[in-house]
């Protein structure tokens, strides 16, 4: 019987309470100015810091003493709520509406009471654990309109909860005044999400075409950094997850609804540690320390190690809750990790590996921006400007993500430099073998005229005992076979020397008489064979490009075909080379009657390493070749079988031809 009296009691206690004097202590009313757009409650806001977590209304209304103006608004991870009061006066005589904002976007609870003058009491939970009513306009922030009556004046009691660092502050707005904050804050966000989407997306082609893991590194770490950033901006990841799993798979959905109450506390701190794991591999990747210090990378190896551990401990204190020992910490924890990242620049810069700059400018960029936008968190009072305290970290991010990204196009620049280094040692050594395949024909061509201005050499000696008349006749002659054998030689020479010089840029040329030196090197090559090159050239034709690319290409694709009728020992080797201009188009047809190109190998014929080493008709040198027409000349080359043999067709861009000129 007592305990069915005992509650009706504290009802009417409570009553008598609420309804008394608007505050018991004085407390200065907020006036809402006739024409204002946003209002700054702060400096009119007192607390009171609930250790237990377990005050009610009442009995914060009985401590109406031991509130305090407000000295700071930030606090770091704790497990104590705060409350606050705030008096609104609205001293129009027209009713009025405003929009009672906390700016702190992840606040768990905020309770918000209403005491009307005539005792009413209003009551609105929010919060990120608390479901949102549906919004015309998306945003992530806690609002409560309030509507206050002609003169009328309220008094506002507000809970914070949160088990992560927040920041306790209330804003007012008009309705119109809040619609143009949310759509800027919302248009800002955009273009960093565009910003950071686009850099993502750029080097996740670059990584698959590269083949190199540092850009998935890079795309790993944008996108938990990413992530990271939006669970600090009360974005929840969780929630932006439900849509899509309700939709693929309805029972993952519901797990995942079910698991969110237990997790959500703990998804920054995942989440953090999953960014310190990325932008370890990713560092570790990008300056290649296993290889250039060995001690750095066991270092970072061990802060995986770590970040690991931290993981596998939230995980288990959301169901053994004595584990939880990693919240408190949170702030500390993160602002350790900032050094570590800054030292790790540091170290690069010391060392100068290659792309220290950008690392150092953008992991510098970010980190500052970080901590002068957290530096209340710490008990620092810097004064920074609103924008920078409330996008710093996304400015931040982009800012690390665009040098980052520089840093690896300077890498992309280099790994070109490696590919065209290779791409040149590959055409040097593609010539040296020709070397080594002509020169005996070469000695053997330079043999004889050697012989030959001998004989003469003796003949001149035999005319010195003769008649002067004799001389007199014969000495020009000899003489004159001299010059001649002289002159072959010297041309013998200056092909080989014009075959095998790099070009230095680009000139006006005639491809037939490149393809006539081609065919005058190679001539020592068929010396006592029955192989003719038949040619049907254009010889006014002129070309604008590298004449020696263009020489070496087709070096490589004569060479090629002389090599398959020589091994296959075809009773009558013919080998036709024709050219012809269509438009603003050269074409050139090489045919041999060498029997053709097996169908394995002709669909992967310029490929690299796609066909046996045993082949030595179809060895990588149509590879170089097909490089040096494609990427310094600019056109196209392609092959196919005919009747009784293969066909080579290149095609080259012809600027100033006539039409329709061919040679039948």
């Amino acid at each position: 019987m007592n305990e069915i009296w005992r509650w009706p009691w504290r009802w009417l206690a409570t009553a008598a309470l609420l309804c008394g004097s608007l505050p018991a202590a004085a407390l200065t009313a907020l006036e809402l100015p006739p024409d204002f757009t946003r209002l700054d409650a702060r400096s009119s806001l007192e607390m009171l810091v609930d250790e237990s977590r377990l005050l009610t209304l009442a009995e914060v209304r009985r401590r109406d003493a031991s509130f305090k103006a407000t000295q700071r608004t930030r606090f770091p991870v704790q497990r104590a709520a705060v409350w606050t009061r705030l008096a609104l006066h609205n001293p129009s005589p027209e009713k009025r509406s405003v929009l009672l904002m906390n700016p702190s976007p992840y606040v768990y609870q905020i309770d918000i009471h209403l005491l009307r003058q005539g005792g009413e009491v209003e009551s609105y939970a929010l919060g990120r654990h608390r479901p949102r009513e549906p919004r015309t306009l998306s945003h992530r922030y806690d609002v409560q309109p309030i509507a206050l009556g002609a003169g009328e004046q309220v008094l506002i009691y507000t809970r914070h909860y949160s088990e992560r660092a927040m920041e306790i502050d209330s804003h007012l707005y008009t309705p119109n005044s809040f619609l143009r904050f949310a759509q800027r804050d919302a248009s800002i966000w955009g273009i960093f999400t565009g910003l950071v989407a686009a850099l993502v997306l750029y080097n996740l082609i670059a990584g698959f075409a590269l083949r190199q893991r540092v850009f998935l590194f890079y795309v790993l770490h944008a996108s938990t950094l990413y992530a990271f950033t939006l669970t600090m901006h009360g974005v929840d990841i969780l929630v932006l997850a439900r849509p899509l799993f309700s939709t693929l798979m309805p029972d993952t959905a519901a797990l995942l609804g079910s698991l969110t109450a237990v997790t959500e506390a703990r998804i920054s701190r995942l989440m953090l540690m999953l960014v310190t794991i990325t932008a370890a591999l990713f560092g570790n990747a990008f300056f290649d320390l296993k290889h250039r210090s060995p001690g750095v990378a066991r270092l970072l190896q061990g802060w995986i190690a770590l970040a690991l551990t931290i993981m596998l401990t939230e995980v288990a204190a959301a169901f053994w809750p004595a584990l939880d020992v990693i919240g408190p910490a949170m702030a500390y924890l993160l602002l350790f990790f900032l050094l570590f990242w800054l030292a790790v620049a540091i170290h690069a810069a010391v060392q100068r590996f290659a792309g220290w700059s950008y690392y150092l400018a953008g992991t510098g960029s970010f980190i500052l921006l970080a901590l002068l936008q957290d530096a209340e968190w710490f008990g620092l009072e810097l004064g920074i400007p609103e924008f920078t305290s409330v996008y710093g970290t996304p400015i931040g991010l982009t800012l690390e993500l665009s040098f980052l990204s520089l840093g690896l196009g300077q890498r992309i620049r280099r790994l070109a430099a490696e590919h065209d280094a290779s791409e040149r040692l590959l055409i040097a050594q593609s010539k040296f073998i020709s070397v080594g395949q002509m020169l005996s024909g070469v000695v053997h061509q330079l043999k004889r005229p050697v012989i030959y201005a001998g004989t003469q050499l003796m003949k001149l000696e035999s005319l010195m005992d003769r008649p002067l008349a004799e001389r007199e006749r014969e000495l020009p002659k000899a003489l004159a076979a001299m010059r001649q054998t002289i002159d072959f030689m010297d041309k013998t020479i200056v092909d080989i020397y014009r075959f095998y010089s790099d070009d230095k840029s680009q000139q006006d040329f005639y491809p037939a008489e490149q393809i006539e030196h081609v065919v005058s090197m190679l001539t020592p090559m068929t010396t006592g064979s029955a192989l003719r090159i038949e040619r049907r050239l254009l010889p006014d034709l002129v070309l604008h490009g590298y004449a020696n690319a263009f020489a070496h290409a087709m070096m490589i694709v004569l060479e090629n075909a002389t090599q398959v009728l020589k091994e296959r020992k075809v009773a009558a080797p013919l080998i036709t080379v024709t050219m012809s201009a269509t438009g603003h188009q050269l074409l050139l047809t090489i045919t041999d009657n060498g029997g053709g190109i097996r169908a394995e190998h002709l669909e992967r014929l310029f490929e690299l390493y796609a066909r046996p080493s045993s082949h030595s008709g179809l060895g990588f040198g149509l590879v170089l070749a097909s490089r040096m027409i494609t990427e310094r000349l600019h056109g196209s080359i392609g092959a196919r079988n005919v009747a009784g043999g293969a066909e080579f067709t290149i095609r080259l861009p012809l600027t100033g031809a006539e039409p329709e000129q061919k040679i039948n």
